[in-house]
């Protein structure tokens, strides 16, 4: 496969990475210039993220160095294929993204991607269905945004969620964590209940995030919203209400432990992460 828009890792990391003490994360990382090298490998998980500028790499960079340089207890097999680079959420982008979801999913490779809009997750599901696997979503977000859209409308990260809707031979089940009661109008929430997918609200996760562990470990596709976070657990989050870093890493570390997860996305606007926000996702 080709993925123009997938960029390796830059010489300057490649360099940084080498420098990292023994038993860091990055230094059991691998790298590879091409797709064709994850087979040769035979990886079972890839890491890349997703950068809206070819000059944005860096922003890229500061989140790698914040991850690597974390030591590692258990021995871990993990590729970063780099960065994939959206200039434009064109539909032939777009696309090529869904394409490259699907390359992994028919090698049975677990997909870690961070960075880049909500339309990726719609995206994402393309992917599945192009690999012609029908998943359980799990999208992690305060707020479930259902704009009218005409069928001849180009999809867009604002009505992504009413476009997925709209393809349920694409789904077998979904489940909305974490959504909040007061940002979302009732005849949205009551749609997503008359089509028996699931819902579960902000509170209901704060009182038992262990509750989750059967939802997760019935998901194949994780996607988490950072705007789900609570302000000051990151500094971009508008709201007080939300969830903590600590909360995050226990639904990722529920989601780790499935044998069925396989796809994995952190939706986040890179070039907006503080020093300290990159460290809490890193973490």
């Amino acid at each position: 496969m080709t993925c123009p828009n997938l960029q390796p890792i830059s010489k300057t990391f490649v360099e940084y990475l080498d420098t990292l003490p023994v038993d860091t994360l990055g230094s059991h990382i691998h790298r590879v210039s091409s797709l064709e090298e994850i087979e040769e490998n035979s990886s079972e998980v890839v890491l890349f993220f997703v950068v809206h500028h070819p000059d944005h790499k860096y922003h890229a960079d500061r989140l790698r160095k914040s991850l690597y340089s974390l030591y590692t207890h258990h021995p871990i097999d993990i590729v970063d294929i780099g960065d994939f680079v959206i200039e434009s959420y064109d539909k032939e982008t777009c696309e090529e993204y869904a394409r490259l979801t699907e390359y992994f999913l028919r090698r049975n490779i677990v997909s870690i991607a961070i960075g880049g809009e909500d339309l990726l997750t719609y995206y994402s599901t393309y992917g599945y269905h192009l690999s012609e696997e029908r998943p359980n979503i799990t999208l992690v977000d305060s707020l479930i945004d259902l704009p009218n859209r005409s069928a001849e409308a180009e999809i867009s990260s604002d009505g992504y969620f009413s476009a997925l809707l709209e393809e349920p031979e694409w789904l077998s089940n979904l489940t909305i964590v974490g959504y909040q009661t007061y940002l979302n109008a009732p005849e949205n929430l009551n749609l997503i209940r008359d089509l028996n997918y699931d819902l579960i609200r902000l509170g209901e996760t704060y009182d038992d995030l262990e509750s989750l562990r059967s939802v997760l470990a019935h998901t194949h596709f994780l996607s988490i919203d950072n705007k789900v976070i609570a302000y000051p657990h990151i500094s971009t989050s508008s709201s007080a209400n939300g969830l903590t870093s600590r909360e995050v890493a226990t639904l990722l570390r529920l989601a780790g432990s499935s044998t069925l997860i396989s796809t994995l996305c952190i939706r986040v606007s890179l070039h907006t992460l503080t020093e300290r926000d990159c460290t809490m996702w890193s973490q």
